[in-house]
């Protein structure tokens, strides 16, 4: 089939069409709908499975909700030790911003200089750990990349708990934050973001208005809207960030900056654990779990739609026969 074919009659049509003439391919010809994560192979064929299908889904929820909550501790931690907030960019684009048309250097130098960490944190996770097209992609560098995040968290409180001046101790935080982030974005596909909640909000709002839309239409169960599943990753996420920094308060009040050491040591550790779980193929075991459970049904699933293709369709757009052995 051609491209030509896919860009006039959509996803859909191409797979249509493509299943007329080979209900054993489509998968590599047309782009697939929604977020598939894994793929079984069946005499060659990749055959997606979306990742809130996963058996490991719960666990990558959890995960999700431990690092945001490691967030909106180390943010809430760094605000009480009287600096800005130091996993997003927003507020402190506003502070540069401010501070550049009343003329304070030293504010902006301090708020520059955590942008500049953030983004290089961003660059770092993102040059070393490269692009992949596959995600929620379970991948022992991935654990390194928690393994060094909960070093530099540890790193930057050292710095707070130990220097007068807090600029390279929030520094190192926001780069860190910055790693995490773009960890968790390239992972997931920018479904899972971990450090602000501004573009989770966003999210929730948007698969709640798809949810919203279809049931006053009547279409919830004819034609359910493809995000929802999305609400059982960023609600919790969305809370976890809340209880993070609530957590922070208590425990500053307590234990004062040592108190971020709740957050870092146990970001290194979790690291260790999945580069260990990794080593000993954990993560390999789920998804052969996975694809034995949905193999069949996402054959079936296939086969089902070549033969309602060949019930409307005698014949394929070129003129021959099409057969199922």
């Amino acid at each position: 089939m051609s491209s030509d074919s896919c860009a006039k009659g959509g996803v859909g049509a191409c797979e249509m069409t493509t299943l007329m003439q080979d209900p054993f391919a489509g998968a590599d010809e047309c782009e697939s709908v929604g977020d598939m994560s894994e793929f079984t192979d069946i005499a060659g064929v990749r055959l997606p499975v979306p990742v809130q299908e996963r058996h490991d889904f719960p666990y990558l929820v959890a995960g999700a909700c431990f690092l945001t909550a490691v967030s909106g501790f180390i943010n809430a931690t760094a605000i009480l030790t009287g600096g800005n907030g130091v996993t997003h960019a927003t507020g402190s684009t506003t502070f540069f911003a401010v501070d550049t048309m009343k003329g304070n250097a030293p504010s902006m130098q301090y708020v520059g200089t955590v942008i500049a960490s953030f983004l290089a944190g961003s660059i770092t996770c993102s040059c070393l750990g490269g692009h992949d097209s596959e995600k929620f992609t379970m991948k022992q560098s991935n654990g390194m990349f928690l393994i060094v995040i909960g070093l530099l968290l540890t790193a930057g409180l050292a710095a707070e708990e130990n220097m007068s001046d807090n600029l390279l101790g929030h520094s190192l935080l926001s780069y860190s934050n910055g790693m995490q982030n773009a960890l968790c974005t390239s992972f997931s596909g920018a479904v899972i973001r971990t450090t602000h909640v501004t573009g989770m909000l966003t999210d929730i709002g948007i698969s709640i208005g798809h949810y919203t839309h279809a049931l006053i239409r009547g279409t919830l169960t004819t034609n359910p809207p493809p995000d929802t599943w999305k609400l059982f990753i960023l609600v919790p996420q969305y809370l976890s960030f809340f209880l993070g920094a609530v957590t922070s308060v208590y425990f500053y009040s307590l234990m004062g900056i040592r108190s971020g050491y709740l957050a870092s040591l146990p970001t290194t550790l979790l690291g260790m654990m999945y580069v260990f779980a990794s080593t000993k193929g954990a993560f390999d075991s789920m998804v052969e779990e996975e694809r034995a459970a949905q193999e069949m049904e996402s054959l079936e699933r296939k086969l089902s739609i070549a033969i309602q293709s060949v019930l409307q369709h005698e014949t394929n757009p070129s003129g021959h026969q099409f057969i199922l052995k």
